[in-house]
């Protein structure tokens, strides 16, 4: 009977140092959800973590548990009351799948101060979605020697007979503007446009936006489209 109590004596004080753990910051998404994305494409979610406390806190190790997804935050310091950014880079490769991995964050002691949740699915094409599909769902702006384009057109494609409300959930005004769809009419496609920013056409950048649609099932999905931008130089000048 003694073994018992002292078992559940040392449970509770565990679930307890956790719980006072985990209140040490409040995270505004406590999961990235990218919903649908292509292979190759580069996909990022940014998510503020508030400080609960009167100390200081000091990040430290960040472990994501695999390659192709990487976070850090704007600030390695968070103040009494204030917040910071973590910017999660989602990278997939020729991986199609579904993806829920979790990334931890810890301070500089070690004591994890919160969670967060990654979640994807990876497809090949379009051929197998049965409602609508984007084209193109990468948006190359690489720039190749002094050439490069600013501005492109996307399709979100409906492929049902029943008109489908589309709604924008993420998005990053720092690199690009947005110009996007609130719905796709039946067996038709809607356009949208991305312009680059003064800032986008400056940078490299790997960025995306995410949008939320209704099927004809009535169930709330999620699509990201990536944005990205590499400058490769013109070696050719000067030969």
């Amino acid at each position: 009977m003694q073994r018992v109590i002292y078992f559940i004596v040392i449970l509770l004080f565990a679930i307890s140092s956790f719980a006072q753990t985990e209140s040490f910051v409040t995270m505004s998404h406590a999961t990235a959800n990218f919903g649908f994305i292509p292979e190759m494409g580069e996909f990022t979610r940014k998510i503020t973590m508030k400080s609960n406390i009167t100390d200081t806190l000091r990040i430290g190790k960040i472990s994501t548990y695999c390659d192709f997804i990487r976070a850090k935050f704007d600030n390695n310091i968070l103040l009494p009351g204030d917040s910071i950014t973590l910017e999660i880079k989602l990278m997939p490769q020729k991986l199609a799948g579904k993806i829920y991995k979790v990334t931890h964050i810890y301070d500089e002691s070690g004591v994890r101060l919160a969670k967060v949740t990654v979640k994807a699915a990876i497809y090949k094409n379009h051929n197998n979605f049965e409602d609508i599909f984007v084209e193109p769902a990468v948006m190359n702006f690489s720039q190749f020697g002094d050439k490069g384009i600013e501005k492109a057109e996307f399709y979100i494609n409906n492929v049902t007979d029943e008109t489908i409300p589309l709604e924008l959930m993420f998005t990053n005004s720092e690199y690009f503007e947005l110009d996007f769809p609130v719905y796709v009419e039946a067996s038709k496609k809607a356009k949208g446009t991305v312009k680059l920013t003064d800032k986008g056409k400056s940078s490299e950048f790997g960025e995306s936006f995410t949008f939320k649609y209704i099927n004809t099932k009535s169930q709330e999905l999620l699509f990201s489209v990536s944005v990205k931008r590499k400058v490769f130089a013109d070696n050719t000048k000067g030969n």
